[in-house]
């Protein structure tokens, strides 16, 4: 996912720690970016494509959260908890039934929200 957002905001994240600029970057990229891009890539576009074609909710949810686990393929331990991850989301996706915050706006949230702690532990813990 970090090519895909050097790509798309013309910007060179170093996740090697170190100098503000790159934990900005770093912060920027899995904490604002990769949420909102990846609710719309493996939660809306899915529940999209899923919802026109009238398919039980169980298959979306399975292959959903099985796409989503294989985006962060940095080795298989990774893939099993962000699957794992995926079905929360998808999940949050599918029943979220909010008048004033969309479904897209409240899974991003819940994603960058997540990030963020994760993203707060690893500084903590440098």
């Amino acid at each position: 996912m970090i090519w895909a957002i050097e790509a798309l905001f013309h910007v060179e994240i170093d996740q090697s720690g170190g100098t503000f600029g790159s934990k900005f970057s770093c912060f920027f990229a899995t904490c604002i970016a990769a949420p909102l891009i990846e609710t719309c890539l493996f939660q809306k576009i899915p529940y999209d494509a899923f919802a026109r074609r009238k398919w039980q909710n169980n298959w979306l949810v399975v292959c959903a959260a099985f796409v989503f686990g294989l985006g962060h393929a940095y080795n298989v331990a990774y893939i099993i908890i962000t699957t794992i991850k995926g079905v929360v989301l998808i999940y949050a996706y599918i029943t979220w039934k909010g008048i004033r915050v969309d479904k897209f706006w409240m899974v991003a949230f819940i994603h960058a929200f997540n990030n963020i702690f994760f993203f707060l532990l690893q500084l903590i813990f440098e």
